[in-house]
């Protein structure tokens, strides 16, 4: 369960919940809170582009989860909940 938890703690799934709870987010704002670099929260979102909408509003990129990025996200959000309720 170990690998489970790390798999949970990795940049990806913390993006995508960061997304979750903060609706459309500028990328700024995403590396910041999840203490990664904007290239590599760019480089990661890039991998999972078929999950997310972009808007450019002049330098700034918004990104916000289209339908299946949110399902992957509240699934990635049980289990978190999941593995917290039991300690593992």
């Amino acid at each position: 369960m170990a690998q489970v938890n790390l798999i949970l703690m990795d940049t990806a799934p913390k993006i995508f919940i960061s997304i979750l709870e903060n609706g459309e987010s500028n990328i700024s704002t995403i590396s910041k809170k999840i203490d990664k670099t904007y290239s590599h929260v760019c480089k990661i979102l890039n991998e999972y582009d078929c999950l997310f909408d972009k808007r450019k509003v002049g330098r700034n990129v918004f990104i916000k989860l289209n339908k299946n990025g949110t399902d992957i996200a509240k699934e990635i959000n049980k289990l978190n909940d999941l593995i917290n309720k039991n300690g593992i």
